[in-house]
């Protein structure tokens, strides 16, 4: 896309790259004819040396230098090339596709020279007039290859915006220099055509693109190259039956060597690189700018790029009022955006979704205020469309002309070109107060920036640097319990203090690893100061008579341990544990039928709850509506209904809406005596349907759950409450949870 202004200046050229990562800009240094003396020799040898890479002048799969028929292609037989180049080109006629006819499509293939004497003899002479293409296919042959072809043509123009579906008229047999006995057949003439149809019952036509028509380029390379051949020059304005007959003279000097002038083939052909190998040609530029001179190839093919940083003036450019994006754009964004405003060259790099689009387009949109032209060139279609749709949605797409796919042609740039010159110029508003609304938020910014990068009192840390470490100890800590500090002893600590301390604490943390928590240690609740020797001999008593407590409650811990099928408790904290495990097994609910050992019961909580409820609701309801509904109700669609009875039920004129009464009548249907005369009661009887429907739906949707959590208890209503405690104690935080892994264990659970 080229983005035209007023005043357009030296292009600047932005390659779009799918690689790019925003947020990551990479200016590189701005390059100078006169920085270095390059060795000029050099560079000519090395661009002379990429140009031959773009050269693809091999015969595998090169469909330009050695034609095959295939899959992809529709050969033209008995048709005259002029008289096509009149109707296509000259007439911009649509032309059909023709298949065999019947009774030759019936009979085996035919050569060329006998088919093209049958169809003369059927189809007479006007046959080459007509605006009908013969090929050697029949009916589903011809209909199953052009629908192939026009696939592939629309995903070649969608992804990267090229057409290279071509005509071709004329072929030329050749011959190598090493393999004469090998004929080879190659295009002359290719004419730019696309397929179109109107709906899938229509057969394709074939159109002129209008785009630019001419020789085999390739071709004609290799003709000048190999064999000192010149393939003649082609214009719209050259007669074909002369042109032809230049050819012939040109290719007369080869033995074995001709030119079929009525051989017509529809294909894929793409001569792209060779354009690029062209156009970089030294003969093709100016005589005093070869391409050796120009900064950009110098450096790529000689003294290379090297990254720079931004100056120190940069921050200048920063005024808002020196900017023009249309788009938003964080910080490394505008970075890029300053680098090309700057006159550096940049890569930007990253995923989709990082804003290089967004970016290019503020790049563009800035050069146009700074009076430049842009070319943007993209491999991909999709590339184009979305920079230039935000272009148009910032009211720039009046500078946008448009030379790809099929916008290349001369109608689309010339009327293109005549809609942006009837504008006129363009008008701009007033922005001074966003200017000044900008600049204080700016300000604002760029104070908080300051703040939060300068040290805290006397500590020596930032604001950002003791928020990470804040964050980076909560990590730490995990689910411990924080407790609460009295800044006010060390607010005014220096970065020393606070270093001391942080050694102090360290020895702390690795006497508690060594020693265990002190609140832990067997004497933790001990009030003794100092331990006489009296002292210590009767403590060594009292401990001798607990001894043999503590081997009995050891005991009976095993076996009632065994009894559950747990692990037997090795400390007083986790004989604690069992016995509040033994209270709730002594209150338990009656788990008879329960699945109680699935993991639903502690993962499912909020479902099954939610389930239970909605169980206990529906069977309310239907219990309280149970005297005034039919069974039948309790499925009624009543959606319906329920909206006109929104919509009309307070109106006085509701029993002349048609529809008011249909909902009625659909109403009583379903009802064991007379409808409630008043609107809200009607209502509050169908929402309770629906709820109840609703619910039901709810219950359907996890019939797997309760089918096996609940066995076949879910359906009996009265017997909801073991479920719903069960339910509501896997919820409880408290050492009360463990008893519910003990359930499938222990005998006591397997009574009803």
């Amino acid at each position: 896309m080229d983005h035209r202004h007023p005043a357009p200046s030296a292009p600047r050229e932005i390659h779009y790259d799918r690689r790019v990562t925003l947020p990551v800009a990479l200016p590189l240094r701005d390059l100078s004819l006169h920085s270095l003396d390059l060795n000029m020799d050099s560079i000519n040898q090395a661009l002379e040396t990429a140009r031959l890479e773009l050269l693809d002048m091999g015969l595998r799969g090169n469909s330009l230098l050695h034609f095959r028929p295939g899959a992809k292609t529709v050969e033209v037989v008995d048709e005259r090339s002029d008289e096509i180049m009149r109707l296509l080109v000259e007439e911009k006629r649509s032309l059909s596709f023709a298949p065999l006819p019947t009774k030759l499509a019936d009979e085996a293939p035919l050569e060329t020279p006998e088919l093209v004497a049958r169809l003369a003899e059927i189809q007479g002479e006007k046959r080459h007039q007509d605006s009908r293409l013969q090929t050697r296919l029949s009916a589903e042959q011809l209909d199953k290859r052009l629908l192939k072809i026009h696939t592939d043509a629309n995903t070649f123009i969608q992804e990267q915006g090229v057409n290279t579906l071509y005509l071709a008229l004329g072929f030329l047999t050749w011959c190598e220099a090493n393999s004469p006995e090998t004929p080879r057949k190659a295009p002359l003439l290719l004419v730019p055509v696309s397929l179109v149809r109107t709906s899938v019952r229509e057969r394709f036509a074939l159109r002129y693109t209008e785009a630019e028509l001419g020789r085999n380029l390739t071709l004609a390379a290799k003709l000048k190259m190999e064999f000192q051949i010149e393939l003649p020059e082609f214009s719209e304005e050259t007669l074909l039956p002369e042109y032809w007959d230049a050819l012939r003279q040109q290719v007369a000097v080869k033995s074995g060597w001709s030119v079929e002038a009525d051989d017509i083939a529809l294909g894929f052909f793409s001569f792209g690189k060779f354009q690029m190998y062209q156009d970089l040609a030294r003969e093709v530029w100016p005589a005093d700018k070869p391409p050796a001179s120009h900064p950009t190839l110098q450096s790529l093919l000689h003294s290379g790029f090297s990254a720079t940083k931004p100056g120190d003036d940069q921050a200048s450019i920063l005024d808002l009022g020196a900017l023009n994006f249309v788009k938003d754009a964080d910080s490394s964004q505008a970075a890029a955006v300053l680098a090309a405003k700057a006159g550096s060259h940049l890569v930007i790099q990253g995923p989709p979704g990082t804003g290089k689009s967004q970016t290019i387009t503020n790049i563009i949109a800035d050069s146009l205020a700074d009076g430049k032209t842009v070319l943007f060139v993209a491999e991909k279609m999709a590339a184009l469309e979305v920079v230039k749709r935000r272009l148009e949605e910032s009211h720039l797409g009046a500078a946008v002309l448009a030379l790809h796919s099929h916008k290349t042609n001369k109608r689309s740039v010339l009327e293109d070109l005549q809609a942006t010159l009837q504008l006129g110029a363009p008008v701009v508003g007033d922005h001074t107060e966003d200017l000044q609304r900008h600049r204080q938020r700016q300000l604002q910014l760029d104070q908080y920036c300051a703040a939060v990068n300068t040290p805290i009192l006397q500590s020596g840390l930032t604001f950002i640097d003791a928020l990470g470490l804040y964050h980076q100890a909560l990590e730490d800590l995990g689910d411990a319990t924080q407790h609460p500090l009295d800044s006010a002893t060390w607010l005014q600590w220096t970065s020393a203090e606070f270093q001391q301390l942080d050694r102090e604490l360290g020895e702390l943390a690795t006497h508690l690893d060594t020693m265990g928590v002190p609140a832990q240690h067997p004497f933790a609740g001990a009030q003794l100061q100092d331990c006489s020797p009296v002292e210590t001999e009767a403590l060594r008593a009292c401990l001798s008579g607990l001894i043999p407590q503590l081997n009995q409650a050891t005991a009976d811990a095993a076996v009632l341990a065994d009894a559950l099928r747990t692990k037997p408790p090795q400390t007083l904290m986790e004989m604690a544990t069992q016995l509040k495990a033994l209270e709730l097994l002594a209150i338990r609910p009656p788990l008879h039928g329960l699945n109680v050992s699935d993991s639903a019961w502690q993962t499912r909580q909020t479902l099954l709850r939610e389930l239970l409820a909605g169980r206990a609701e529906r069977l309310a309801i239907r219990q309280r509506r149970a005297s005034e509904l039919l069974d039948q109700g309790w499925q009624a669609d009543l959606l319906e209904t329920r909206r006109v009875w929104v919509a009309l039920g307070d109106r006085w004129w509701r029993t002349l809406a048609s529809d008011f009464r249909r909902a009625r009548r659909n109403l009583q249907g379903i009802l064991k005596g007379p409808a409630p005369a008043d609107a809200a009661n009607c209502l509050s009887l169908i929402d309770d349907i629906l709820r109840v429907q609703a619910l039901a739906q709810q219950e359907a949707a996890h019939a797997e759950i309760t089918r096996t959590l609940f066995d076949g208890r879910w359906g009996n209503g009265r017997r909801f409450a073991p479920g719903k405690r069960m339910a509501d104690g896997t919820a409880q935080r408290s050492p009360s949870r463990r008893w519910v892994h003990c359930w499938p264990t222990s005998p006591a659970l397997h009574h009803p």
